[in-house]
């Protein structure tokens, strides 16, 4: 789209007070959506590379690597195990 066009569209959404509840209903879309992805990985039929897109399509930005950011080697490689451990 646009950006002009999606700028004039947040503009009229905006003034009909609606834009708040249009990005309500897209981050609760979303939410579901990711649900959904992560039950089909955890079940096996998802692989992780496209798991990963869908944290990065569906998460707010930096969620997916928030953890991350700041620690150690062994401290990733603990997060990891324990993400393992939960998908199994």
């Amino acid at each position: 789209m646009d950006k002009h066009v999606g700028s004039k569209l947040d503009d009229f959404l905006d003034e009909e007070g609606l834009l708040a509840e249009c990005e309500a209903m897209a981050k609760s879309l979303l939410r579901s959506v990711h649900e959904t992805a992560k039950g089909l990985h955890k079940s096996g039929v998802m692989d992780e590379l496209t798991m990963s897109e869908f944290d990065a399509l569906c998460l707010p930005p930096d969620a997916s690597t928030a953890e991350v950011k700041g620690l150690t080697r062994e401290q990733i490689q603990a997060l990891r195990n324990r993400v393992d451990d939960e998908l199994k």
